[in-house]
């Protein structure tokens, strides 16, 4: 018989899980990742278990003799050995509002989603029998040890929470989502008294890019969000967070990343303290939290990993066996996040449009995002509240191949003395589209460089923020040889 024992160290951060036997052995849960390929054979060596294969990384989940813990270390083929924590759900109690323009943005994309986008909600599982989610709940898994009285049951109410945020019908009954046409994934990887365990984080996230048929990537053209051969998860939530460092989840969410999966989690209910693990990620869209007044959460956590805002105070929201309640927290807020970029992407596919990637995902919402703070990025803020419904528009826009003419003044540039000097280029639009005019920064002088006047043509794609920089680019590296360049987006991959 095996007892399990679990200790705190933080509202965020669960100590290990120890399992001890009756001969007195004490084992400790562990991820263990190799610098290439798993060896079983590594981990029966030291008497241990495997629980579980990671496909996205070169690694397991493992029950191992503390006193071989040390060994297992050291072993040569063994990139590192990570002791199996717990982060918390972002969760505190209160207030809804539909405030980022989803009913408008169901208008204009002509749709409310639809199950060809599917969003993973990793989280403490979904009541998928609940009159708001039943027929949007296409698939569940759990990676929990937990003894559950049905599949994917949801011992918490978390999770249903944030489904209903995401996906909930639009029915005339209860609330409605998002995206109220979209297909969820329940993926179950945090346990009923709210504690999610990394391992079973790196699990949920590895099912997510397998999907239901368990293949990653079936056609091997390395991408399998947006691939209609694929069933992998379009997007995923993770409303959870903790103060890592955790390399094993982070190592799963660049996997994911990198097989086109757009992921977005709650920043945290830690205030100055920072944004927590996964949002603070560079291939995660971290969500901060507002009220119904527009003003930052109080908890809400700041800093630079933070990217945008959504309601997250008192959002009313699904809770099991058919009811519904009132809920505060980042996790809130992650939801809508999820929920407005599976809408963009099912309006994208409606209009034969192809599957936005993480960056061109990301510009959107920036350029359309509410400001509430200071323009631009701010630390409390990122980006501002998320507007679905003037993102989809910016979405929508087909590529557009245009003429663009550039001038620019004659500038002698002298070394050492003009680093981070500001020179703005104009130039005139020959099409009916709207253009904005940059600045552009340099940032380093490689050598003295003379500049004189001229004029060129160069093709510009009318789309979006990307093509702004792809034309700055161009014009700038036409122009000025031997200046190095800076281009303040942020968290551009």
């Amino acid at each position: 018989m095996e007892l399990k024992a679990i200790f705190l160290i933080s509202i965020f951060i669960l100590s290990f899980q120890y399992y001890v036997k009756a001969e007195n052995n004490v084992y400790v849960d562990v991820i263990v990742v190799f610098k290439e390929k798993v060896d079983e054979k590594i981990i029966l060596k030291y008497e241990g278990k495997i629980e579980y294969i990671y496909q996205i990384i070169p690694g397991v989940s493992a029950q191992i003799p503390l006193k071989y813990l040390s060994d297992l270390q050291n072993e040569p083929s063994i990139k590192y050995v990570e002791i199996n924590q717990a982060i918390k759900i972002q969760q505190e109690i209160q207030w809804n509002m539909y405030r980022i323009g989803a009913p408008t943005a169901w208008v204009i994309g002509g749709t409310t989603g639809n199950h060809l986008i599917q969003v993973a909600v990793l989280d403490t599982g979904i009541d998928g029998a609940h009159e708001d989610l039943s027929v949007n709940v296409v698939w569940c898994y759990v990676a929990t040890d937990e003894i559950l009285p049905s599949p994917c049951f949801d011992n918490n109410g978390h999770g249903t929470h944030v489904a209903g945020i995401i996906g909930a019908l639009l029915n005339n009954i209860g609330v409605a989502g998002v995206a109220p046409s979209i297909a969820l994934y329940n993926i179950k990887v945090c346990t009923g008294g709210g504690s999610c365990f990394i391992d079973d984080i790196v699990e949920g996230i590895d099912q997510a890019v397998r999907g239901p048929d368990g293949i990653i990537d079936r056609d091997g053209d390395g991408q399998v969000a947006g691939d209609p051969d694929d069933d992998a998860a379009d997007v995923t939530n993770m409303s959870f967070g903790g103060f890592g460092p955790f390399p094993a989840m982070h190592d799963a969410v660049i996997a994911a990343f990198h097989y086109g999966l757009i992921q977005v989690a709650a920043a945290g209910n830690s205030g100055e303290a920072g944004v927590t693990e996964p949002g603070s990620y560079p291939e995660v869209i971290a969500m901060g939290a507002t009220d119904i007044n527009d003003n930052v959460a109080s908890f809400s956590s700041r800093g630079p990993e933070l990217d945008f805002a959504a309601p997250g105070v008192n959002i009313l929201s699904t809770l099991p066996a058919n009811q519904y309640g009132s809920l505060s927290g980042t996790s809130m807020a992650s939801p809508h996040g999820a929920g407005a970029v599976a809408l963009i992407e099912a309006a994208r596919l409606l209009h034969g449009l192809g599957f936005l990637n993480f960056n061109d995902t990301y510009n959107v919402l920036a350029e359309t995002a509410d400001d509430i703070l200071d323009p631009g990025w701010d630390r409390y803020s990122g980006y501002g509240i998320i507007r679905v419904d003037k993102a989809i528009q910016l979405a929508l826009i087909p590529t557009q191949r245009s003429t663009v003419v550039v001038s620019y003044p004659t500038v002698t540039y002298t070394e050492y003395t003009v680093a981070n000097t500001t020179k703005t280029f104009t130039y005139t639009n020959l099409t009916t589209y709207l253009l904005t005019n940059y600045s552009y920064q340099t940032n380093t002088i490689t050598k003295t460089t003379t500049v004189v006047q001229r004029f060129f043509t160069i093709a510009y794609e009318k789309a979006a923020l990307m093509d702004y920089m792809t034309l700055l680019s161009f014009a700038l590296l036409g122009i000025i040889l031997g200046v190095g360049l800076g281009i303040l987006i942020r968290r551009v991959i």
